[in-house]
C-alpha cells in the first residue's frame, strides 16, 4: 500500500517514465528528481492536482532507486500490467484505484513521441479535437465513460507489432555491434589481434560495453568524443537496455523505441562513426514520422468514435428521460384514480339517505324512501288479521 499522502506508485510511472528514462533513469537524488519534476510539470498536471512536488518526487526516486525507470523487465515485474499491449488493465487499475481522473485513464499517461521539431505529436493532434469537441456535457461525460470502461485510453502506450520491433531492435544492436568492432580496428587493432577478434560475430554488444567500462578511464581523450550532458557510464547504460530488449524480447512501446534511437544516435557518435549515426537517425526519423501519422489517424478514428459515443449516449439519456416520463405519468394517472375511487365511496359513505339514519325517525315515519313507506302504511292500515279480530269480538259481545 502506498503511503498517506504519496501517489500511487504506478501511475507515478505512467506519468514520469517519459522524461526520467534514458539518461535520467541513473538519478538518485530526490532534489535533481523534483527539479526534472518541475521542468516537465505539464506532464504530470494530473498528479499534482493531488499530490505535492516533494511527494511525487519521493516515489519516483524509489522507483529509480529500484531500476524501474531503466529496464523494462524490472518495471513488468513491479507492474504486470505493463505486459498487457492493450494496456487495458493499466486502465482497470486506475479506474478502480485512483479514480482520480476522469479522462480518463486514466488507465495511464505515457510521454508521448516528439515530431522532428520537438513539438509533441500528441499535443498537436489532441489541440484540434479539443477545438472540434468544444464543452462536455452529459452526453460527453457518458462517452468519455464508455472509452474508460473499454480500454480506449488516449494514454495507453502505442507498441509496434512484435515482429517490427524485434527487427528493429536487432538492426539497432547489430549497428551498434559494428560501431564498436570499427573503432576496435581504428583504434586498438592490437587488443582485436590479442583477442582474436576478427569477425563481427566474434564478440557481442555486452563485452564490448564491459571493455569500455573498464577502459574509459585509460583511453586517450581523443578516441572518445565528449558528449555535453551525457558521461561515458550513462551512455554505456542506455545501450545495455537496448541490447537487453533485443535479445530477451522485452516488449518495448513505440516511445521507449525513439528514446533507445537516441541513445544509439549518441553512442555512435561518441565513438566518431558518422555513418552509422547517420543510419540510426533516418531510422528514427522514419519511426518518428510513421508515429505521427499514427497520433493523427488515432485522433481521427477516436474523434469519430467519441462522436458516434456521444449520439449513442445522447440517444440513452433522451430514452432514459423518455422512461422517466412515461413512470412519472403512470404515476400520476394512477393516483388520480385512486383518489377518485376513494372519492366516490366516501361520498357514497357520507350520503345523509343511504347510511347513519336514527332509529326513532323511522318509526316516526319522516324518511319517504320506498321501504320506509311501505312499513309505515303497514303499521297505519288494518290488515286481514286485524280486521278479523274485531268481528270476533263484536260476536262474542252479542252472544253474552
Amino acid at each position: 500500500m502506498e503511503a498517506e499522502g504519496l501517489p500511487n506508485a504506478f501511475d507515478v510511472y505512467l506519468y514520469c517514465r517519459g522524461f526520467l528514462s534514458g539518461q535520467s533513469a541513473q538519478i538518485r537524488k530526490r532534489s535533481k528528481v523534483a527539479m526534472l519534476l518541475v521542468q516537465n510539470e505539464e506532464s504530470i498536471a494530473r498528479l499534482t492536482c493531488d499530490f505535492t512536488i516533494p511527494a511525487i518526487a519521493s516515489v519516483a526516486t524509489r522507483l529509480l532507486k529500484d531500476g524501474v525507470f531503466e529496464l523494462q523487465h524490472l518495471a513488468i515485474q513491479r507492474f504486470p500490467e505493463l505486459a498487457a499491449p492493450s494496456a487495458a488493465q493499466a486502465v482497470e487499475r486506475a479506474s478502480c484505484e485512483t479514480d482520480s481522473s476522469a479522462s480518463e485513464v486514466e488507465a495511464a499517461p505515457v510521454a508521448d513521441p516528439k515530431d522532428v521539431n520537438g513539438n509533441s505529436i500528441k499535443d498537436l493532434t489532441d489541440k484540434a479535437q479539443d477545438d472540434s469537441e468544444g464543452g462536455e456535457d452529459a452526453s460527453t461525460s457518458a462517452a468519455s465513460r464508455i472509452l474508460k470502461r473499454r480500454a480506449f485510453s488516449e494514454l495507453q502506450p502505442v507498441y509496434l507489432p512484435f515482429r517490427t520491433q524485434h527487427i528493429l531492435l536487432t538492426t539497432l544492436r547489430r549497428m551498434l555491434e559494428t560501431c564498436c568492432f570499427d573503432f576496435g580496428h581504428r583504434w586498438v587493432p592490437d587488443l582485436m589481434k590479442e583477442k582474436r577478434w576478427r569477425e563481427l560475430e566474434s564478440l557481442e554488444l555486452t563485452q564490448w560495453i564491459q571493455w569500455f567500462s573498464t577502459a574509459k578511464n585509460t583511453l586517450p581523450a581523443t578516441i572518445l568524443r565528449q558528449i555535453e550532458g551525457k558521461s561515458v557510464a550513462e551512455i554505456l547504460s542506455a545501450v545495455g537496455v537496448i541490447r537487453h530488449a533485443a535479445v530477451h524480447r522485452i516488449r518495448t512501446s513505440a516511445e521507449e523505441i525513439l528514446n533507445m534511437l537516441g541513445a544509439a544516435e549518441t553512442f555512435a557518435n561518441m565513438l566518431y562513426n558518422e555513418s552509422k549515426m547517420k543510419a540510426i537517425q533516418q531510422i528514427k526519423i522514419k519511426l518518428n514520422g510513421r508515429l505521427e501519422e499514427f497520433w493523427r489517424n488515432r485522433t481521427m478514428v477516436r474523434r469519430k468514435l467519441t462522436k458516434g459515443l456521444r449520439d449513442i449516449a445522447r440517444r440513452r439519456l433522451e430514452l432514459d428521460d423518455l422512461e422517466e416520463e412515461w413512470i412519472e405519468d403512470y404515476r400520476v394517472a394512477d393516483e388520480e384514480h385512486r383518489n377518485e375511487a376513494g372519492a366516490a365511496i366516501e361520498a357514497h359513505l357520507n350520503d345523509p339517505q343511504k347510511f347513519w339514519k336514527p332509529f326513532d325517525k323511522v318509526e316516526k315515519g319522516e324518511y319517504s324512501d320506498g321501504s320506509e313507506s311501505v312499513q309505515q302504511e303497514s303499521l297505519n292500515a288494518p290488515n286481514e288479521d286485524t280486521a278479523d279480530g274485531v268481528m270476533l269480538s263484536s260476536f262474542d259481545a252479542s252472544l253474552q
